[in-house]
């Protein structure tokens, strides 16, 4: 067997762990949160925020790891920051400000180096004609999260009553990232003799002057192109509503008067439909121009996002759930696929980087409003509506770019 599938599967575990154990547990267990703490919505979208931007400052700092040492650094940091995330959840965090710390520094460290940006470079290093399937797969680990995460958390909670119970299944999957990531990660397939795809290329003098080629384009030029500012702003847009998705549906829908177990199906639902997009999401890359494809995913957020102020049952909120998970799954790999297109495999790291950190401010700049709406109005319903603009003119900007394929 290629060893490069070995591979694929550590990184899913890990982003299953390092990122989607923060990601699909914060939304079920923010009441609890701030319940037991004394606060309000508002404080809990702060932490939120303040986990957003520093996240977004530490994507450009995974960028030069991984130029300067590897990716395989970055999962092991990523590993370290879980472990000691879990272990101040469990046993130290005793009121808001301890909360709001470990999630703005240890969390967003576990995240940022966890998965993402090294992730993906890895597994675009490891595979060239399975690429864009390889990085579905990894997206669909988190899909695969997500339809397990919200329900485990809630049963722990109920059987517990403490919402940190959860954080100890978040320790050991740390840990089992940590020792995978230091005795079988490994970069490139350069470094254990084999070739992409475990397949040794017909033409190598071809692939290294298309690898020049790609090499050769300026990382200025690849900021102030229309591609790289167009796919900016219009995955801010569906980043921010996975971002509020999984931060605040649970909330969103007990306020319409659903249990928690019932609102945190919404979460499994659309984490369960979103697997299989993700799954999917491979295949339509490879077929199809991705901006297209991302586009009419983006319309389908849209229209997702505007069903939410007249979802008031059950009905309501799992339809909810599957327009989105079925819109949102194929936007996963859809600023990848754009960018490996437009700039090729060489370029990759560092133009996604940056990418990730702006997207990140962006969102950071918007994460607060979502605790803000929710203590003014009594509602998340407005939050919905923004999210449906975004997205649909994000869509519509997609559809007007221009994306010329670079070899390599």
């Amino acid at each position: 067997m290629f060893f490069g599938y070995i591979i694929l599967m550590v990184l899913c575990i890990a982003h299953y762990f390092l990122l989607c154990g923060y990601l699909y547990t914060y939304g079920t267990t923010l009441t609890a949160v701030i319940t037991e703490f004394g606060s309000t919505m508002t404080m809990g979208a702060a932490a939120r925020t303040a986990y957003t931007l520093v996240s977004a400052m530490l994507a450009i700092v995974v960028g030069w790891v991984i130029s300067k040492r590897s990716a395989k650094l970055c999962l092991i940091i990523g590993s370290v920051s879980g472990i000691i995330t879990s272990l101040l959840l469990i046993f130290v965090v005793n009121s808001m400000n301890a909360y709001f710390f470990t999630l703005a520094v240890p969390t967003a460290m576990m995240t940022a180096f966890g998965s993402g940006i090294a992730a993906q470079t890895i597994i675009s290093k490891w595979f060239q004609r399975r690429r864009s399937v390889c990085l579905a797969i990894l997206n669909a680990s988190g899909g695969l999260a997500g339809f397990t995460m919200p329900g485990i958390t809630a049963w722990l909670m109920e059987k517990t009553g403490d919402w940190r119970t959860v954080w100890v299944l978040v320790l050991m999957g740390s840990i089992l990232c940590l020792v995978l990531s230091i005795f079988i990660l490994c970069d490139s397939p350069v470094k254990k003799g084999l070739y992409p795809d475990g397949i040794v290329p017909k033409e190598p003098e071809k692939q290294i002057k298309e690898a020049v080629k790609a090499e050769a384009l300026k990382k200025t030029d690849m900021l102030r192109s229309k591609v790289f500012l167009i796919t900016l702003l219009a995955f801010a847009g569906s980043n921010f509503s996975l971002n509020a998705v999984t931060g605040y549906s649970v909330a969103t829908f007990m306020d319409k008067g659903l249990s928690l177990v019932e609102a945190s199906k919404v979460l499994s639902i659309y984490a369960f439909v979103n697997f299989f997009t993700r799954l999917l999401s491979g295949v339509a890359m490879d077929r199809f121009n991705p901006k297209y494809v991302s586009a009419v995913s983006m319309f389908s957020i849209a229209s997702a996002c505007a069903i939410v102020p007249f979802a008031t049952s059950k009905v309501g909120a799992y339809l909810f759930a599957v327009i989105f998970g079925f819109g949102y799954g194929f936007t996963t790999i859809g600023p990848q696929s754009i960018f490996l297109r437009a700039y090729g495999v060489r370029n990759f790291s560092s133009i996604y980087s940056f990418e990730v950190m702006l997207t990140g401010f962006i969102s950071t700049a918007l994460s607060i409003f979502p605790g803000i709406i929710r203590d003014m109005s009594n509602s998340f319903d407005l939050l919905y509506i923004v999210i449906a603009v975004m997205t649909l003119t994000g869509g519509m900007a997609l559809l007007k770019l221009n994306i010329q394929k670079q070899e390599g």
